[in-house]
């Protein structure tokens, strides 16, 4: 009890001592004064910049009088809201009889004109801080004699010149912040070369020259992308092993390597975009356990994207497009990481199932993915189609103009009716195809005023597609706005038509109005607006012709136009023939030249069943299948008008165009995915044998390839089948692929696998299901069938067209087409391919 009585009054005791103590502390710094000198420089420097020293001023940057009092020595905070400009002050000075100023802050204040001559006689400043104003001229090398300084910000102002060299004396600095100042010329070496140097902010200036080597430094956090530097990135970066946050970016010529990157262990944030980096990607980066952003796009990265990477932890950002890696994503993925841009690659194969999370943003356009029904829900809606071998196909064209509202604010008013506020995200570059129309766009330098300003761009376009891209990172950016409106951003894209004339708005132009080299106008406005990052997909089509049939959504086109274009079906345009009619050489008025076939054969089928068949086919597109434009229906006339490809035939590299068609399709008109499997098993029956499907000058027993290897397979004696060139096999696999291929080809679509089963099963992943008996095709018929149709049909093609064998063959009309005892009635099923 006693104890306890005298350990509370040893308690009061010192919280008395403590706080005559603190009376004596702020009577002693009351009665200190500041230096003269500063004072009045402190006067002249908000004088020139509109304030004065007075308690009643709006906003006070401190009291009347001593300026060393009151919030200048308590413990208000520097950046008080209250308190703007806002100084600190130290009093020890002298026994405690003298202030100086130690911190000065002037922050987003508008303040116009030079810095002050006077601001070199605050010489004990170790704080000073002049961001986002419109302070011009250049930076004073007097800053170099304010030794004491270790925090010196000056971001985001409107200053010219080179960066002083005497910034190099300031042997105590810790912070520069001089990002979006307006900076230009080389870096001092001086200040890359300051050992007590942690934060570096220099981005989105006009610096250029030798990339700064910073090794002797202590940075911590480096950022200096937006500038003009040359490469390559120096390897001595290795040595800055304490960095946490790095951001290089826009390095001109060089070719850097990411080898330095290795030691750099503590990285949280790694952004080289745009850095003309040449390299292999790593293969592990298990050892960067704290990186929760990474962006290496736009260099020339190959290679594969590692599991490594994706299993991290902690990252959340990942950014490689516009680069050359390979390969398929890796299977898994952290939680954490939900940002995703594999863009503009040459990744393939099929999506992993984590592309589908709900919460993850992703995007994989322009890339080799295989896109199937079952996952081209991946991509959002109407980007689905844009992989490099899988163009977007709009059919008819329904637009010559368009225009798009960006949601940016059109006017803009900045805090004094005058100024031009330089806060936020700016639009700085924009290219189309890849040709960088604008690069450090500013629309300071662009307009006088707050007019919008307006950008315009003749662009050639090609195959319907225009591809813009803006890029929000550049030269005027500063930070994201919290507040406020803030840009300069985009506010709206206009594309109309440049050299031809609409028939009427919204239509197509006629076909007179056409063109070898059509041109758009694309005009770009600026206004203000909050942050704008915008890749706009636009489809400008250009019309077929003013009689194209708009009831159909299919590229069509009329019987005069492709008359015109092949001379009157002119016999010395002929290509061809195939079963189903003649093929002939045509050259559009737009300057495409085209393969014409008109189609011989009767049909039951109507003008829209036509039309959708003609709709499904030519949404298959591969840069291995010849495209086809589009169709003719008038009247009884049904044309075809494919791409022309000058490279003779496909027979000439493999065996032809005949035999590939599954009975379905041929007998009933049914279109289905199992009729390319169909296709397939013929194929792989025919690598297999090195031969073709149907070889008249082999004895009867080998005509037909399909009908030979079920002979073989039930006398089980099936690698009789196999290319005699062949000086050794696995024996096991050669069976395995016959029996897959003679799944392929059952009569039902039903029996057939789908084609992921079938690569499944030449990957050894999925047993091959057992096929006990021959399709109903081949034992509805025999060889020496009385039923047949014209031997014309083996006449070799010399085209590389579909469908087409030697010019010399006659189109033959429904009369000619009556049996012949040379051909079993079957075949006509089964060998016309499409």
């Amino acid at each position: 009890m006693l104890r306890h009585k005298r350990h509370a009054e040893s308690y009061w005791e010192t919280l008395v001592l403590c706080f005559l103590g603190l009376l004596f502390f702020l009577e002693r710094f009351e009665g200190a004064t500041t230096v003269p000198a500063e004072v009045a420089a402190l006067n002249a420097i908000l004088g020139r910049w509109g304030w004065t020293a007075s308690a009643t001023s709006s906003p006070a940057w401190n009291i009347s009088g001593e300026p060393c009092s009151g919030a200048a020595i308590d413990s208000t905070a520097l950046d008080d809201p209250n308190f703007n400009p806002s100084i600190k002050c130290e009093c020890s000075y002298d026994n405690a009889t003298t202030c100086h100023i130690v911190q000065l802050r002037v922050h987003a204040m508008d303040v116009k004109g030079e810095i002050p001559d006077e601001l070199q006689n605050l010489t004990y400043l170790f704080n000073l801080d002049l961001n986002q104003n419109y302070l011009t001229g250049p930076l004073p090398a007097f800053i170099g004699s304010l030794t004491k300084l270790q925090y010196l910000t000056f971001g985001a102002n409107a200053l010219s010149g080179s960066i002083p060299k005497e910034l190099g004396k300031l042997t105590s600095l810790i912070s520069l912040y001089i990002n979006s100042c307006g900076a230009s010329g080389e870096f001092p070496s001086t200040i890359s070369g300051l050992s007590s140097l942690q934060e570096l902010w220099a981005s989105d200036n006009n610096f250029t020259g030798k990339f700064p080597d910073f090794s002797r430094t202590s940075l911590v956090i480096l950022r200096i992308q937006g500038n003009s530097f040359e490469g390559p990135i120096p390897s001595s970066l290795s040595n800055m092993t304490k960095v946490t946050d790095l951001r290089i970016g826009d390095i001109q010529n060089g070719s850097s390597s990411l080898a330095f990157i290795r030691n750099l262990s503590s990285l949280s944030i790694l952004i080289l975009r745009n850095c003309r980096i040449s390299d292999i990607m790593p293969s592990d980066f298990s050892r960067f356990t704290s990186l929760q952003r990474l962006d290496l796009s736009f260099n020339n990265l190959t290679g594969q994207i590692p599991q490594s990477l994706f299993n991290l932890s902690l990252l959340s950002y990942l950014f490689l497009g516009n680069n050359s890696l390979s390969g398929s994503l890796p299977t898994s993925k952290s939680e954490s990481l939900l940002n995703i841009d594999l863009s503009y690659n040459q990744l393939g194969g099929s999506f992993p199932s984590w592309v589908s999370e709900q919460n993850l943003k992703i995007n994989l356009v322009a890339n080799n993915f295989v896109i199937s029904g079952s996952n081209n829900s991946v991509l959002a809606s109407g980007l689905n189609c844009l992989q490099r071998d899988i163009p977007c196909n709009h059919r008819v064209p329904i637009y010559s103009s368009f225009a798009i509202n960006c949601g940016g604010n059109k006017t803009i008013t900045s805090s004094d009716g005058t100024l031009y506020e330089i806060d936020g995200r700016t639009l700085s570059s924009a290219s189309y195809y890849g040709n960088r129309v604008l690069k450090d766009f500013d629309i300071r330098a662009e307009e006088n005023s707050f007019t919008a300003v307006t950008r315009k761009f003749i662009v050639p376009v090609t195959d319907n597609f225009l591809e813009i891209h803006f890029f929000w990172a550049g030269k005027g950016t500063c930070c994201v706005p919290t507040q406020g409106s803030y840009g300069p951003s985009v506010s709206a894209i206009s594309v109309s038509p440049y050299d031809f004339t609409p028939t009427v708005s919204n239509e197509p132009p006629s076909s007179a109005s056409k063109s070898s080299n059509k041109s758009t106008i694309v005009g770009i406005f600026s206004g203000i607006g909050a942050l704008v990052l915008l890749i706009v997909f636009g489809f400008l089509s250009i019309g077929r012709g003013k009689d194209a049939a708009r009831d159909d959504e299919d590229d069509t086109f009329n019987y005069a136009e492709l008359r015109s274009a092949t001379e009157d079906f002119d016999p010395s345009n002929k290509l061809g023939e195939g079963g189903f009619g003649p093929v002939f050489k045509g050259n559009l008025v737009d300057g495409r030249v085209v393969a014409v076939k008109q189609l011989s054969i009767t049909s039951n089928q109507g003008k829209h069943q036509f039309m959708t068949e003609i709709a499904t086919i030519s949404a298959v597109q591969h840069r291995n299948l010849v495209k086809l434009y589009g169709c003719c229906v008038e009247g009884g006339k049904r044309i075809l008008v494919y791409e022309y490809l000058e490279n003779k035939s496909l027979d000439q590299a493999i065996f032809g165009t005949l035999g590939y068609l599954a009975p379905e399709y041929a007998m009933r008109g049914h279109l289905t995915e199992k009729t390319d499997v169909f296709a397939f098993g013929v194929v792989c029956l025919e690598v297999l044998s090195g031969r073709s499907n149907a070889d008249q000058s082999l004895e009867p027993a080998k005509v037909y390839l399909l009908e030979w290897a079920w002979n073989l397979r039930e006398k089980k004696c099936e690698l009789e089948l196999l290319d005699p060139t062949l000086s050794s096999y696995d024996e096991g696999q050669a069976i395995r692929l016959i029996n897959i291929a003679l799944l392929c080809t059952q009569a039902s679509p039903l029996l057939r696998p789908s084609m992921s089963r079938v690569v499944a099963m030449l990957t050894g992943d999925l047993d091959v299901a057992e096929v006990k008996s021959r399709p109903g095709y081949l034992t509805d018929w025999q060889s020496n069938d009385s039923s047949s149709i014209p031997s014309g049909f083996f006449k070799p093609s010399t085209s590389g067209n579909p469908e087409t064998s030697t010019s010399n063959t006659s189109m033959l009309n429904d009369t000619e087409r009556t049996p012949s005892p040379s051909r079993p009635i079957l075949d006509e099923s089964i060998d016309e391919g499409r």
